[in-house]
C-alpha cells in the first residue's frame, strides 16, 4: 500500500511538471514584437523591454509573465503606459499579444512587423 501511495505521488509530481514546464520557459515572449499600428520594433529580454539591443542604455518598460499571459508597461514619450495584462495567441502568420484571451480583441503587439501594421 505504501508503495502505490509513494508511486502516485511521484506521478503527480512529474505530470505537474511536465504540464507546467511551459510556464519556466521564457521564449514565448523573448525576442522581437512588433507594436501595432505603428510596427516599431521592441525588444523583449529577461523582464526589459528596450527599443533596440541594450536594455541598459534604451530601457523602455518591463514585463512578467505566466504561462500565457504577459504582464507589462512600457515607458514613451507621453508618459508610462499604464500596467497591462496581455494574452498570447498563436497565429499562423504571427503570434500576438492581444487584450483579449482569444483573440479577437485589440492586439497590441506582433511578431510579424507587416501583420502588426494592419492590427488595429
Amino acid at each position: 500500500m505504501k508503495r502505490r501511495n509513494l508511486f502516485l505521488l511521484f506521478l503527480i509530481l512529474l505530470l505537474t511538471a511536465a504540464l507546467s514546464r511551459n510556464a519556466m520557459v521564457p521564449d514565448r515572449f523573448t525576442g522581437i514584437w512588433y507594436a501595432a499600428p505603428n510596427g516599431e520594433a521592441y525588444r523583449f529580454r529577461e523582464g526589459i523591454i528596450s527599443r533596440t539591443g541594450d536594455p541598459e542604455s534604451d530601457f523602455r518598460g518591463a514585463y512578467g509573465f505566466t504561462r500565457d499571459t504577459i504582464t507589462l508597461f512600457v515607458a514613451e514619450q507621453e508618459g508610462v503606459s499604464p500596467v497591462t495584462t496581455l494574452y498570447w495567441i498563436r497565429q499562423p502568420d504571427g503570434d500576438i499579444l492581444s487584450l483579449d484571451p482569444k483573440g479577437e480583441g485589440t492586439a497590441l503587439y506582433c511578431r510579424n512587423p507587416e501583420k502588426a501594421r494592419n492590427l488595429k
